[in-house]
């Protein structure tokens, strides 16, 4: 199965501890860094996943490209405990390693680190910025691992500003591009695509994005990935006033965020949660 970080996370451990034995350095550098990126997408709370990253920083890692592996995996954990001016250092920090070693496509891969930590901030302009520069430049070179899922993010700044029609844009390609077994990414469109629909009055089709969404990480042990489609879900429901259901979604995803320590996206739920009263409210009067 994909995106089981726990499994990831021990089998990355193990390849450390071997590496370290061996003596070989730069493999234990690399699997640091695989080890470091399990602890950020998988349930490790952010506060435990923050210590062991920092750890390996300061331990000194042979491999700079790990190093900036690591320093990403960091820079996201940092935005999501609503620290983002350090966040934002670490992504740069990053980006000039990255480009440093001439590393172009991992330079051009740590949007998908920026532009999470400024959706997380409630910065969707800036988001934008960083995730167009990575989708352009991964176009130049024709990159098409890491392209859809910058395009599947790139999507939902666009429609987190009300950008709907590059916003589909993006979702198309996003389609097009990716693999059926790139979960994330096939998640991640659908989710942006359900609300979409939802605006454009087509609210059978979002209801079936949003749960194909929510259902392709089901198997999965990524809290933050879960949460944040369940968010769409939630909206959509709300949308045709399935306001019952829809509290009941914001809560499991909020427990979810709540589990893992995403601050923000926490703070949010409760928000959206208020606004769902106030709706609830409204109809029963």
């Amino acid at each position: 199965p994909v995106c089981r970080w726990e499994q990831v996370a021990s089998a990355q451990q193990r390849a450390v501890a071997h590496a370290r034995k061996a003596g070989r350095a730069r493999q234990e550098a690399r699997a640091s860094s695989g080890y470091t990126i399990a602890l950020r997408d998988g349930p490790t709370a952010v506060a435990d996943a923050i210590a062991r990253s920092e750890e390996i920083v300061q331990a000194g890692l042979v491999d700079r490209q790990a190093e900036a592996l690591v320093l990403c995996s960091l820079s996201y954990l940092e935005g999501m405990r609503g620290n983002f001016d350090r966040a934002r250092e670490l992504y740069l920090q990053a980006r000039g390693l990255f480009e440093e070693l001439g590393a172009a496509v991992l330079a051009a891969h740590t949007s998908l680190t920026s532009g999470r930590v400024e959706l997380l901030a409630g910065n969707a302009e800036a988001a934008e910025a960083e995730l167009r520069r990575d989708y352009d430049a991964l176009g130049v070179m024709g990159e098409r691992y890491f392209r859809p899922l910058v395009a599947a993010v790139l999507a939902q700044a666009l429609h987190a500003q009300g950008k709907l029609a590059e916003a589909r844009e993006l979702v198309d390609e996003a389609h097009e591009l990716a693999d059926e077994d790139d979960i994330e990414t096939q998640a991640v469109w659908r989710a942006v695509a359900a609300r979409i629909r939802a605006e454009d009055g087509a609210i059978d089709e979002a209801e079936q994005l949003a749960r194909e969404s929510v259902s392709l990480l089901q198997s999965t042990d990524a809290p933050v990935m879960q949460a944040d489609v369940l968010i769409h879900l939630a909206l959509v429901l709300r949308d045709r006033g399935q306001l019952e259901e829809a509290r009941g979604v914001l809560e499991e995803a909020r427990d979810l965020y709540r589990a893992k320590g995403v601050v923000p996206s926490e703070a949010k739920i409760g928000e959206l949660l208020s606004e769902l009263a106030v709706d609830a409210g409204t109809v029963s009067s």
